[in-house]
């Protein structure tokens, strides 16, 4: 699997999908987090309803857009609870644009 590369100032879309335990019907979460980690460890939630960062798209799938300002590798983690319990992971990475 190779990990997507950005440049640094870029805005990232992180994109989230919730379905049914069977994985067939789009649902939404009761409750819906964004959790992102920079390269220096510094960790940030978002919560819809709350963030304007986080936008439901259309049923169970949400997005939210990362401003990265440091190089190496991001990671980031969607969890929903209550209608629909789940949670998936996904990484970049961003290295120093040669302009800066």
């Amino acid at each position: 699997m190779s990990i997507k590369v950005y440049e640094t100032g870029a805005l990232i879309r992180a994109a989230g999908a919730f379905t049914d335990v069977d994985g067939v019907t789009a649902i939404d979460p009761t409750t819906i987090t964004i959790r992102f980690i920079d390269p220096a460890g510094t960790a940030t939630a978002w919560l819809f309803g709350t963030d304007s960062e986080v936008i439901r798209d259309s049923v169970g799938n949400y997005h939210a857009d990362i401003p990265v300002s440091l190089p190496g590798v991001w990671r980031y983690r969607w969890e929903g609870t209550g209608a629909a319990i789940a949670a998936g992971e996904g990484q970049f990475r961003v290295q120093d644009s040669r302009f800066s």
